[in-house]
């Protein structure tokens, strides 16, 4: 029997990945949120209330222990919320997925509603939390997971490492589907030719983290409740 699970997204290249995935393994829904700490919200309270068996968290992430390299896959342990309580990931569940994805590392991951755009502040958050890594998703649905007594977990990889900071071009606001508005991005780039390095090592840590999702989501979706 299929098991339904919600899944939560930033990104629209995120949600192909889980999209190409879920078509043979199991039914999903998957809500993309733009990266948007709101729509989160929305997302996560729509998802909890559809009737799935579960919520998901899964997509990119922006490291906060320096130890943590692009690429590096997390199966969270908790979420810590920007009030500082930590909400456990199910374990039976995280225990499931970590046999089918063994390469992931544990750790707790925050919880933001606005980007880190600067290494000082991923270095706060990394002190006052513990957590390994940051993402715009995960307490909104880890909150919703609670409010509704659903089982959740959380997948996130590593995209930029705790101590690069994210140029001009990656703060413009997404599409509500988690796609590039490229009339915004195009002169926030030309704007500042100095950080065209910073873009393309973004590119390519980008490119790394979702590597190591597109390996973990078959064998993760499949993973039983």
């Amino acid at each position: 029997m299929r098991t339904r699970v919600g899944i939560l997204v930033g990104l629209a290249a995120e949600a192909r990945l889980i999209e190409r995935a879920s078509a043979r393994t199991l039914q999903a829904t998957v809500v993309r949120t733009g990266a948007d700490g709101e729509r989160a919200r929305e997302g996560a309270e729509r998802l909890a209330r559809s009737g799935v068996a579960a919520l998901l968290s899964f997509g990119l992430a922006g490291g906060l222990d320096p130890s943590l390299r692009p690429g590096d896959l997390i199966l969270a342990e908790g979420v810590a919320l920007p009030d500082g309580r930590i909400i456990a990931a199910d374990p039976r569940w995280r225990s499931a997925l970590h046999a089918a994805a063994p390469q992931a590392l544990g750790g707790t991951v925050a919880g933001s509603d606005r980007a880190l755009s600067d290494a000082a502040d991923k270095a706060r958050l990394h002190a006052a939390t513990g957590a390994r890594a940051v993402d715009m998703e995960s307490h909104a649905l880890a909150l919703s997971a609670e409010r509704h007594g659903l089982p959740f977990v959380v997948i996130r990889a590593v995209a930029d490492p705790a101590e690069r900071g994210l140029p001009a071009i990656a703060r413009v606001p997404l599409r509500a589907d988690g796609t590039v508005r490229l009339a915004a991005a195009l002169p926030a780039l030309l704007a500042r030719p100095g950080e065209w390095p910073r873009v393309a090592s973004l590119a390519g840590e980008t490119r790394a983290a979702l590597a190591a999702l597109s390996r973990a989501v078959r064998p993760a979706l499949l993973a039983p409740l």
